[in-house]
């Protein structure tokens, strides 16, 4: 589940029986795995994800729970979107009205 960009509460699958009419997004195979070879220069990372660790942080100081979520600290594996976006696979990144990066 995530927040649209509408605000609203949406959904992000990845299953195949989620997605109508699936094709490669070019139809020559070279330019197809030119484009895709990108992919393998994108680097795993791991990270802490900012705004929860600075809520658990503040409920540690102030000794007292400031949410109704339960927070820990546990490490997120995943892509940067600005590495991403750099290494040519915008298709792969959401952007704001203003074409800037969404945060």
């Amino acid at each position: 589940m995530h927040i649209t960009s509408a605000g609203t509460i949406g959904r992000s699958t990845s299953a195949r029986k989620y997605k109508l009419s699936i094709e490669n997004q070019y139809n020559d195979r070279d330019e197809q795995l030119e484009h895709s070879k990108a992919i393998l220069n994108l680097p795993i990372r791991t990270w802490f994800d900012k705004a929860e660790s600075e809520i658990l942080a503040r409920e540690l100081r102030e000794d007292r729970k400031l949410s109704e979520d339960t927070y820990k600290l546990d490490r997120y594996v995943g892509l940067i979107a600005e590495e991403v976006e750099n290494l040519g696979l915008k298709e792969f990144v959401t952007y704001d009205d203003k074409e800037k990066l969404k945060v």
